[in-house]
């Protein structure tokens, strides 16, 4: 029987649902936890700011998707980790698992060759999703009105004519929408930001470095300090100081060595494996 890989696959949830091989690192949730969760031992003290640093095509993105689909409060996902190691741990599913509104955030299209470009990348492909996505949340009248007219101005812009503009409309994107997710749920929002040291690494590259890191340090000041705050996990190829995009955050936890680690299937290469086996 032919194999079915999820190579180029960075989605876990059609990953899973289409019975593809999948090798499982769900544990990495429980150890996630362990460092959040205030009623286990020592959690719950911890910065609530978590980066992980791998090379490329290393599963970065279908981990954040991982944790987007157990967290995500939107979301039924029992049936896609039946059978995985997370759910061996069954306080913590029963807790955690579709418990908490997600905000997932893909800064992977801003390698655009100017500022404006990158903003307007930034507003059609990562705003209007979000925009789209949380209508409900965003149109609820207990939500303040400014929050509401704040959104609305979004959702007229319709393109980005200069970044001035851009700039000012969008660097409170972020901590409006956590905040207006946290008014409608009740529940602290979990953020989790893929390639976040791209928008950096572009602008460097094309020589509008201090206007991309002005914008990226108040797009992601709210993590800092908020109480409306669960966690957030950011993942990326580079580890930025904390005196460039970090500044303002005080600490965060870098789980780089413990997630760049190999199972033996992976170090050992390729063995006959059925089609929707979970690899441990």
């Amino acid at each position: 029987m032919k194999v079915r890989t999820a190579l180029g696959c960075s989605s876990f949830e059609e990953l899973r649902k289409d019975a593809r091989v999948y090798i499982d690192k769900t544990a990495f949730i429980a150890r996630l936890l362990r460092v959040y969760d205030a009623s286990l031992p020592y959690g719950g003290a911890a910065p609530k700011i978590s980066l992980i640093t791998r090379p490329r095509r290393f599963g970065k993105t279908l981990l954040l998707s991982t944790l987007e689909a157990f967290f995500d409060i939107s979301k039924d996902s029992a049936s896609l980790f039946e059978g995985l190691e997370i759910t061996r741990y069954r306080a913590l599913c029963l807790n955690w698992m579709n418990q908490y509104p997600v905000i997932v955030i893909s800064f992977r299209g801003m390698i655009k060759h100017t500022y404006s470009e990158n903003l307007n990348e930034f507003y059609q492909n990562v705003v209007i999703p979000l925009l789209e996505r949380n209508q409900d949340s965003l149109c609820d009248p207990r939500l303040f009105i400014v929050y509401r007219e704040y959104f609305d101005s979004l959702i007229r812009m319709g393109g980005l004519p200069y970044p001035e503009r851009a700039y000012e409309e969008l660097r409170f994107f972020l901590k409006n929408l956590l905040h207006a997710l946290y008014s409608y749920y009740g529940k602290k929002v979990i953020v989790l930001i893929d390639e976040y040291d791209v928008p950096l690494a572009s602008a460097q590259k094309h020589a509008f470095y201090d206007s991309m890191l002005s914008f990226m340090r108040s797009l992601l000041s709210c993590l800092k300090d908020n109480q409306e705050l669960n966690f957030a996990v950011l993942t990326g190829c580079l580890c930025l100081s904390k005196e460039s995009m970090f500044t303002g955050l005080n600490n965060f936890n870098n789980f780089w060595p413990e997630v760049s680690t190999f199972c033996k299937v992976e170090m050992n290469g390729p063995r006959l494996i059925k089609t929707g086996d979970i690899v441990k």
